[in-house]
């Protein structure tokens, strides 16, 4: 077990944040960070955690906000309150295509956040259970006060915090946290692609050290969503290095005068699962794969360094990604798999030093 207490700047516990115990495991060849799943702080600003597998973790509570144009928190919202399919809207679909699902950046935090000027502005891991250690709303002029990421024994960051090593029997206590809020800076710039400013288009902000994790979701500082002339910003960035990183995966193309059956093509990026599906009935009913689409991935990963100043006018500039194909061949004297399984086999490309995959059917 790891347990130990939540403390705010005050010295008053902190109630119902989540504690996350984050472990070095070996994939794909390599020592990498996975998150599990957290422990909630109870009245006291306790935490306890049991049953967990002998090996390194590091504790930690991991804070990330969102900000979403108001123009588009608006447009999510009719959609909704219209009852018209949220899923088939331009806006909806050129999100998700960022791998950035708008619905929980919407309401991932319970709902609401405040309304900044031109955005709405939400702050997660900060609300307790009785509303207590709650990050203050932001001041007139727009000032955002933030707890950052913090780690055991007192840091921002994976790469400084100390590992605390269980082995099989151990009850490590007193892994004791402090949060302190700390004024916050704006980040914002354009993205630019091939024909121009790219438009509802996810941005992530990452702290520097993320490419060691196993899903960039785990331990995102802040996202984004540029508005209609391909502007973003980030409100409550507290100082520190982080990387921008920015993905859009092209939509597959219909298959004209399909009918029956289904195939999908699958792309796991920053923030989840892109699926792109098209039907289509292959020989003997054998699902056909979707036409590649005309377009291309498109990328961008770029260092931000925050300090005590706001940051503008950033150009992200959006690079076209390689495509990979081939096919399969099976050889020996082992059985060979039936027909219909071999247009379903899926093909994973995982990266050696960033956490994306691709995987294609």
């Amino acid at each position: 077990t790891i347990s130990g207490t939540v403390v705010d700047e005050a010295g008053e516990p902190v109630i119902g944040v989540s504690v996350r115990y984050i472990r070095r495991i070996v994939s794909g060849g390599r020592t990498r960070l996975t998150a599990l799943a957290g422990n909630l702080t109870d009245d006291r600003g306790t935490y306890r955690s049991s049953g967990l597998t002998p090996g390194d973790y590091f504790v930690g509570i991991i804070s990330s906000s969102t900000t979403i144009p108001a123009s588009t928190a608006d447009a999510f919202m009719q959609a909704i309150y219209s009852g018209s399919s949220l899923t088939t809207s331009d806006l909806y679909r050129e999100v998700s295509s960022s791998s950035i699902s708008l619905t929980a950046m919407m309401l991932g935090g319970g709902g609401g956040g405040y309304r900044v000027g031109d955005f709405v502005f939400q702050q997660s891991n900060y609300l307790g259970a009785s509303g207590a250690n709650t990050a203050p709303a932001p001041g007139e002029d727009g000032r955002v006060l933030a707890y950052p990421s913090t780690f055991y024994p007192g840091v921002g960051t994976i790469a400084q915090a100390t590992p605390i090593t269980v082995a099989s029997g151990d009850d490590r206590t007193r892994i004791d946290l402090q949060l302190k809020l700390l004024p916050s800076m704006r980040v914002s710039g354009v993205v630019m692609g091939p024909d121009g400013p790219v438009r509802n288009l996810g941005v992530r902000l990452l702290p520097v050290g993320a490419d060691d994790s196993t899903s960039d979701t785990q331990v995102e500082a802040a996202s984004s969503v540029s508005d209609a002339n391909g502007v973003f910003t980030f409100l409550g960035i507290t100082p520190g290095a982080y990387t921008l990183k920015v993905l859009r995966i092209p939509r597959p193309l219909p298959v004209a005068g399909a009918r029956g059956g289904s195939s999908m093509v699958e792309v796991t990026g920053p923030g989840g699962v892109v699926l792109g599906m098209s039907s289509g009935a292959g020989p003997a009913g054998i699902p056909a794969p979707p036409p590649l689409p005309p377009d291309h991935t498109l990328w961008a990963s770029q260092a931000v360094s925050v300090s005590d100043r706001d940051i503008s006018g950033l150009v992200v500039t959006l690079r076209t990604g390689a495509r990979l194909s081939g096919r399969i061949v099976f050889e020996g004297d082992a059985e060979k798999p039936a027909p219909e399984q071999v247009p379903q086999t899926l093909i994973t490309v995982s990266p050696v030093t960033t956490s994306p995959s691709v995987t294609a059917v």
